[in-house]
């Protein structure tokens, strides 16, 4: 199952946020953005379960203000 996961966070900490997320696997690229959020990150996880999991432990992180989740339907 593929994803991005589109995050806020606290100005001035997105490459902390980026280096705390590096630890899960699923997690296979994040990239720092201009706009409307701070990062997105390309989840590749094998169930809708563990794609559940991923996003209740990403939003617990202390500088995470929103996420927004894009699962990928076909492509």
């Amino acid at each position: 199952m593929l994803a991005f996961l589109l995050l806020v966070c606290e100005p001035g900490t997105e490459k902390e946020l980026v280096k705390d997320l590096q630890h899960y696997e699923e997690i296979t690229e994040m990239f720092v953005l201009y706009g409307e959020y701070d990062v997105v990150g390309k989840v590749e996880a094998p169930d809708l379960d563990r794609l559940n999991e991923l996003i209740f432990e990403v939003r617990q992180h202390r500088n995470i203000r929103m996420t927004r989740t894009l699962i990928v339907m076909e492509g």
